[in-house]
């Protein structure tokens, strides 16, 4: 689609949710290590031998931002 305005054809090139969605992840606080020191996944002896597999299968990250427009 070709337009005469500048300002549209910039606003098109710009992903405006992923902006909102990056603007609200900056506002996340950053967790104390004492809260996550109970979660931690000891793997043994440090070796050159282990493999970490993470199977990420029928994993859905989602996020919908409503605007009261």
């Amino acid at each position: 689609m070709q337009s005469d305005n500048p300002k549209s054809v910039v606003d098109e090139l710009i992903d405006k949710e992923m902006i909102n969605l990056l603007r609200t992840c900056s506002k996340f606080k950053i967790p104390e290590l004492s809260s996550i020191k109970d979660k931690f996944v000891w793997f043994g002896e440090r070796t050159k031998n282990k493999v970490l597999v993470l199977d990420m299968d029928e994993t859905l990250i989602h996020a919908i931002f409503l605007n009261d427009e």
